[in-house]
Formats: structure tokens, sequence, C-alpha cells
């Protein structure tokens, strides 16, 4: 879609190649040897505003590139990081990744079966001016979402990252860690809103 033709297969290729390259990466990062990469930062300082007024923030990324790469950077600049996500169709992996560095698995966030005390996990840490970063770009069992146009065709968003910093009424900032071969990882940071209003007026179409 993005080349408004079929993928050729050396394209199919480097895409496969490059999220290998991504997971073993993940490796290297989270046993802290980070020797061999070249590592960018750009909007760095609206991190350590946030950590040092102690205010809480919800960081929103996507499944591309690396949150290993930002997860690390984090720990290295003692950023109070919290990372939410479904593990149960990894477990295998984030096992092996909770071994390898079992302080940051300390601060991951299972969004399991109960989004009540889920919720409230997330306020807490919120609260103690801690950042909370979510992927917010693929829809999980039981996610509410929205079907939008993405690249010439339907797609279905999830919509809950957006209506849970509505209600905790936090500042919400994008996130990115790219990677460009063989060993550089670009992480982008941005303000997103201050405070995320949605009108209960037409509060699905604001979604």
């Amino acid at each position: 879609r993005v080349y408004g033709r079929p993928a050729r297969f050396s394209e199919v290729y480097r895409h496969i190649l490059s999220f290998a390259h991504v997971t073993l990466d993940r490796v290297f990062l989270l046993m802290r040897k980070t020797a061999g990469f070249v590592v960018n930062r750009t909007g760095n300082q609206y991190l350590k505003a946030l950590a040092a007024s102690r205010t809480g923030a919800l960081l929103v990324g996507a499944h591309l590139g690396s949150f290993e790469a930002m997860r690390v950077g984090a720990a290295t600049e003692r950023f109070p990081l919290n990372i939410v996500g479904h593990f149960e169709n990894a477990r295998m992996i984030n096992a092996l990744l909770e071994r390898l560095d079992p302080q940051i698995a300390a601060r991951v966030l299972h969004v399991g079966r109960d989004p009540i005390s889920f919720a409230m996990g997330i306020s807490e840490r919120l609260e103690r001016g801690e950042m909370v970063a979510i992927l917010a770009d693929r829809v999980g069992l039981n996610d509410k979402y929205v079907t939008v146009d993405f690249f010439g065709a339907k797609a279905d968003f999830p919509t809950g990252p957006f209506l849970l910093a509505s209600v905790l009424k936090c500042p919400v900032y994008l996130v990115f860690g790219l990677y460009f071969a063989p060993n550089r990882y670009e992480l982008f940071c941005e303000p997103f809103a201050e405070r995320l209003a949605l009108p209960r007026a037409d509060r699905q179409g604001a979604l």
C-alpha cells in the first residue's frame, strides 16, 4: 500500500530482516551491552522536564522500531518509566527478557482481564510523577476501537489509550525508537496534548 503496488521479494525480505535485527538487539540492550550501538535522541528535554518536575505523563508509541531502546535509555537516565502491554502472546520471549533485566521487568504493566484495577494501577503511577508508555496502534482482545481510512483502506485502531488519557487528565507525548541498519536507533519524543479533552456530544467522532 505504501508503494501503490505489490511488494517485491527484496522488500519483504528487508522487512523481515529488520524485524529480526531489532528482536536480537533487544537482548543486547537489556543486557546493557550498548557499546556497539549509536543512539541519537530528539526531544529528550521533554522527558527530563517531566522527571525533574515529577509530572506524570502518558507516552504513546506504536509497533515500530524498538521499545527496548527507549527503556534502556530511561533506565540509564533514571526516568521513572512503566511499560503497558498485552503480553499473553509473547510469553517465551518476555520470560527471557525478564531474566535478562529484572529491574526493567518490574516496571512492566500487564493489561490483564481486570480493567478497573489496571486503570487504578496506572493512575497511582501517574500520581507519583511517573511515566507510563503504551502502544496505541494495535487492537487487542475486547479492546474498544474506531475504524478509519488508512493508506486507502479501512483499518481498526484502539481508542483505549486516548480514553485513558482523557479520564486521567494527564499530559500525552508521542514516542518512537526507530531502527536504522546496521546499529543506529533514533529516539523521538514530542508533545501531543497537555490535556486530552473529548467532547461528550461527539466523543466517538473526536476519537
